[in-house]
């Protein structure tokens, strides 16, 4: 029988050994700020395109802007700081068909 982890008011099953770092990461996301998925669907696309933004987290630093300014002024588009909805579509628009 598994013992019980209180959070937030609700009861939680305590993880096994294998979840815990899917707990870390509960852990994480639940007291701090939400995962940034326009951030983590750039970074992939990034990847894709062959740059190199860092790891895939949920957070857009230096390595992710970097990237994507290089993308942006390869393709002739405006340098901008930080990741939108506007931006993910540019990337996604420079995808090839699946």
């Amino acid at each position: 029988m598994h013992s019980l982890i209180l959070h937030a008011g609700t009861l939680y099953p305590e993880p096994k050994r294998y979840d815990s770092r899917l707990n870390g990461e509960f852990q994480k996301f639940s007291v701090g700020p939400l995962p940034d998925l326009l951030a983590r669907d750039a970074r992939l696309c990034l990847i894709y395109l062959g740059f190199h933004p860092g790891p895939v987290d949920w957070v857009a630093g230096r390595q992710t802007l970097s990237a994507l300014a290089e993308f942006q002024s390869l393709n002739n588009l405006p340098v901008t700081t930080s990741i939108d909805a506007g931006t993910v579509a540019q990337l996604r628009n420079t995808l090839p068909p699946i």
